[in-house]
């Protein structure tokens, strides 16, 4: 398998914990409280256990930039709320796929800049 239908993978991993997690906090009436007390740690563990299963490696260098883009999709969250005044569920969807995509888009690179070459063990 390629690198591409790799990291395609994983981020319909991350994008499915996604969809389903707010979906289902939102129909608790659950969201804001998810996203300010748990989101952080729970899109922690999805991004590495997503990237692990499909990389089938993981590294302290490859740890810690998954943290990151999780504190990042975590931000970009309760930014879009704060900005958007009420956004409805769609709206919050739609936002997370694509701030997801964005972030997916050139992983390769945000690597490449911490020396860590994903393509190596394929």
């Amino acid at each position: 398998m390629s690198y591409c239908q790799k990291i395609q993978l994983a981020k319909e991993g991350v994008l499915h914990f996604c969809r389903e997690t707010i979906t289902e906090r939102w129909a608790i009436n659950d969201f804001d409280v998810w996203l300010l007390l748990e989101s952080n740690d729970e899109l922690t563990r999805v991004y590495k256990t997503s990237f692990r299963h499909h990389f089938h490696m993981m590294n302290d260098t490859l740890r810690h930039i998954l943290a990151v883009c999780a504190a990042n999709t975590t931000f970009a969250l309760r930014s879009f709320v704060r900005v958007s005044c009420a956004p409805d569920l769609k709206e919050v969807l739609s936002f997370t796929e694509t701030f997801l995509n964005e972030q997916f888009s050139d992983f390769d690179s945000l690597c490449a800049d911490c020396d860590l070459d994903l393509n190596e063990n394929i």
